[in-house]
């Protein structure tokens, strides 16, 4: 047996669904890759429950109970990071066409059509003396699911598409389908919620980066809300999450920080405020990444001193 039918019995095994078929059969219906079309590369992470299908230089992660969660080009990534000119806008020119032809996007990618939109970005490339992505011309679309009007926090169901706003060509789509509303009553009154989060935020401060010394929330809203804990679950069977009422209390400061409460037992589903900056033991490497407790393990991007980009994996103590 060759290392690739090895390698594809053992997705077979561990995968819980037949991730290769799942992330072929994707990448032929949207058409980014054509009938036939064969992997060039399979990774497992047995730790994480995913997939990934490499097609050439795209990138499929299958989520063992989920499906798709992740697609990637990274032979684009490269293009744009290497690229000086400056080009017009032809295929997507303003903010109101990335909502119009990056939501029909969504929709075909299978995103609900009624998840709203959280946030847009379109900008153009501007110029460049030297490669530099923060010049790039991008379009993204955020949308994320609300449940009786309101947000979800901590784990949540969104979605994410960049595209290139040049040529339309897709760059990246993201989706997460974490969490399942619990429909309940709000017990505690915004204030309530407030001052257990102000107690927590004074018994934590240590981990919060320019902390106060007396806690005053910017501020508080009310949605539903999944319980940390939940981090320890792996990520590709990580679904159905149950996210009951609650409180989002925000600070002020640098990790923006936060605390969700429960409205209705009043316990702590939640806190988010530690920023550690690690550092790659073979140079100079750059990345912030904000931390949460009972987390072993951030996926993220890291910049060398060349100026390009990396995608890395860190593992952390968090204790």
């Amino acid at each position: 047996m060759n290392s690739l039918a090895a390698l594809l019995l053992s997705v077979s095994v561990f995968g819980g669904r037949d991730a290769l078929q799942l992330a072929t059969d994707w990448v032929i219906r949207n058409s980014l890759r054509e009938p036939g079309v064969k992997p060039s590369h399979i990774e497992r992470d047995d730790l994480q429950k995913t997939t990934e299908v490499f097609f050439g230089h795209l990138s499929v992660e299958v989520l063992d109970e989920i499906g798709v969660g992740k697609v990637r080009d990274y032979q684009r990534d490269i293009e744009r990071s290497l690229r000086t000119e400056v080009r017009v806008s032809k295929a997507i020119s303003s903010a109101e066409q990335v909502e119009l032809k990056l939501r029909a996007m969504l929709t075909r990618f299978g995103v609900p059509e009624e998840w709203p939109t959280l946030h847009v970005m379109f900008k153009e490339d501007q110029p460049m003396s030297l490669p530099d992505t923060s010049l790039h011309g991008l379009a993204r679309l955020s949308v994320a699911e609300r449940f009786m009007g309101l947000p979800l926090f901590g784990y949540t169901n969104t979605a994410s598409i960049e595209v290139d706003p040049a040529n339309g060509h897709m760059l990246g789509f993201w989706i997460s389908k974490e969490a399942k509303p619990v429909e309940g009553p709000f017990v505690l009154t915004p204030e309530q919620a407030s001052a257990i989060a102000n107690q927590i935020y004074r018994a934590e401060r240590h981990l919060i980066p320019e902390s106060l010394d007396n806690p005053v929330p910017h501020e508080v809203q009310k949605g539903y809300g999944t319980d940390q804990k939940h981090g320890k679950i792996p990520q590709g069977v990580r679904k159905d999450l149950p996210a009951v009422p609650a409180y989002r209390v925000s600070y002020e400061g640098e990790t923006n920080p936060y605390v969700v409460v429960d409205a209705g037992s009043g316990a702590v589903l939640w806190r988010s405020w530690r920023l550690i900056t690690p550092k790659h033991p073979d140079g100079d490497w750059r990345a912030r990444l904000g931390l949460i407790p009972d987390s072993r393990v951030q996926m993220g991007y890291v910049q060398g001193t060349d100026g390009g980009w990396s995608r890395a994996r860190f593992w952390v103590d968090s204790t």
